[in-house]
């Protein structure tokens, strides 16, 4: 199995936003929809768009 996931540059981009602002590791990784061991990469591409349009409107354009 692999350890290694590579993310598009415009993810780890708003994850360093994130950072900045201080949120958690859990938050960011629930607000952006990354994929635990246990979930489908399916599952997870399906709710990335409409959890990243939720953390866009609810925290403004700004990351």
């Amino acid at each position: 199995m692999k350890t290694r996931v590579h993310y598009p540059e415009e993810i780890k981009w708003k994850v360093i936003e994130m950072k900045k602002d201080r949120y958690s590791n859990r938050t960011i990784s629930v607000g952006l929809a990354f994929p635990s061991q246990s979930d489908s990469k399916e599952k997870a591409t399906s709710t990335s768009s409409s959890t990243i349009m939720y953390m866009q409107s609810s925290h403004g354009d700004s990351w």
